[in-house]
């Protein structure tokens, strides 16, 4: 389900593995950090993970939250070889 409020207008996509769950989906013109501030909230036990590319922003975003902590928060303009893996 789609949430502008939570940083992301299209629906996302989930991928479970043992002691992981990957959720993909897309969010137009910036990164969903909203989303990421809401999930460390939820759940602050958990370990968070954002990637994130927009290449028309040149904009690259890398951000993670380990108990209720940011302990990353990287955002640059995208080198090429991210936006070759990104399918750029």
């Amino acid at each position: 389900m789609a949430d502008d409020a939570l940083g992301s207008s299209r629906d996302a996509e989930d991928v479970a593995e043992p002691g992981v769950l990957t959720v993909t989906f897309s969010s137009a013109w910036s990164a969903p950090v909203p989303w990421l501030d809401t999930v460390e909230a939820m759940w602050p036990d958990l370990t968070f993970e954002l990637w994130g590319i927009e290449p028309g922003n040149e904009l690259c975003v890398h951000a993670r939250v380990e108990v209720g902590r940011v302990v990353l928060m990287d955002e640059r303009a995208p080198m090429p070889e991210e936006l070759l893996a990104w399918g750029y």
